[in-house]
């Protein structure tokens, strides 16, 4: 696990590059920002980074190092909706066809699967909270991290994230999919448990795609984005966060493995989906961690030369 420094100045630098990114590819999309709607959340962002401020003043190192942690996710969460939204007025062709090929060849029937946990109620509800936990997770696991001794493991986290999602909207631009729903010709009434909540992003979906010019607010802050599944991705990220934490790792595998699950039924995704989610994940935790350990042996270098210099 890299120090402390390392792992903030990753998740600054991976901050600021989704900045850019949002700076660079909003002007020449389809997509234009209310910037009158984003004050409530600018004022969030502000109060906590005051609050970080406050905290670094009176030497709170941990209430600083959570309120630095809330305030990025925040910022993080919002410019990787807008960039998911940007993604999607490219408006390359649907790939359905592609991804239900790929879950025929995984062995995975994708309706059977979807009716059969429709069919139980209480697996309905588990896998709803599940789904609706990503976020909550991202926001109580640094408390948790922090207190425990590993904030590195927070930042890293927390980075791991906002890599993952960019990443996440990059690939969207080539893999757009209309929803197994869809595809398989679902409508509300053929589930009985399942809230068919589908339908309002898939028209969200196709609404950005097909205007000219598409003005995005809080109020259409939808998750969008189809392939890979940014929340099989979180679920691998949180999972990792707490993989050191005595009494929490268990639960926290079994609790995320629902929430890749949760994708599949809620988030209207593909198995295929989930897989490629996950294997991001992987791979993304672990070019952050070499990142790190990579800057840190350049300072450790760095300080070898210069004390060498000096005794001369």
């Amino acid at each position: 696990m890299p120090g402390l420094g390392a792992a903030r100045l990753a998740l600054h630098l991976t901050i600021a590059l989704l900045c850019a990114v949002i700076l660079i590819s909003v002007p020449i999309s389809s997509v234009t920002v209310d910037t009158d709607g984003m004050i409530a959340l600018l004022v969030i962002v502000a109060v906590l980074s005051l609050a970080m401020v406050c905290c670094r003043a009176f030497k709170w190192t941990a209430l600083a190092m959570i309120f630095e942690s809330w305030a990025v996710f925040v910022a993080a969460a919002f410019l990787a909706i807008i960039l998911t939204f940007v993604a999607a007025s490219t408006n390359r062709p649907m790939i359905d066809e592609t991804l239900v090929r790929w879950d025929r060849a995984l062995g995975f029937d994708w309706l059977t699967f979807v009716k059969a946990v429709d069919a139980s109620p209480d697996m309905m509800v588990w896998l709803q909270h599940a789904y609706k936990s990503m976020s909550k997770q991202l926001l109580l696991l640094p408390i948790v991290l922090v207190f425990v001794n590993q904030a590195p493991r927070a930042y890293v986290m927390l980075t791991s994230f906002i890599v993952l999602t960019l990443a996440a909207s990059i690939i969207f631009i080539w893999s757009p999919s209309v929803s197994p729903y869809h595809y398989w010709g679902l409508k509300p009434g053929d589930l009985t448990n399942l809230d068919p909540n589908w339908a309002t992003w898939v028209e969200r979906l196709r609404e950005v795609r097909d205007a000219q010019t598409f003005l995005f607010s809080l109020e259409k802050a939808d998750g969008i984005v189809t392939m890979p599944s940014v929340h099989a991705g979180a679920a691998v990220v949180c999972a990792w966060a707490t993989w050191h934490v005595p009494g929490l790792k268990y639960v926290s595998v079994v609790w995320n493995f629902l929430m890749s699950i949760s994708a599949i039924v809620i988030g209207c995704h593909y198995l295929i989906d989930i897989l490629v989610g996950w294997a991001m994940a992987v791979f993304v935790i672990y070019a952050v961690l070499r990142l790190c350990k990579w800057y840190e042996q350049q300072v450790v270098d760095l300080g070898a030369t210069e004390q060498a210099a000096a005794a001369r």
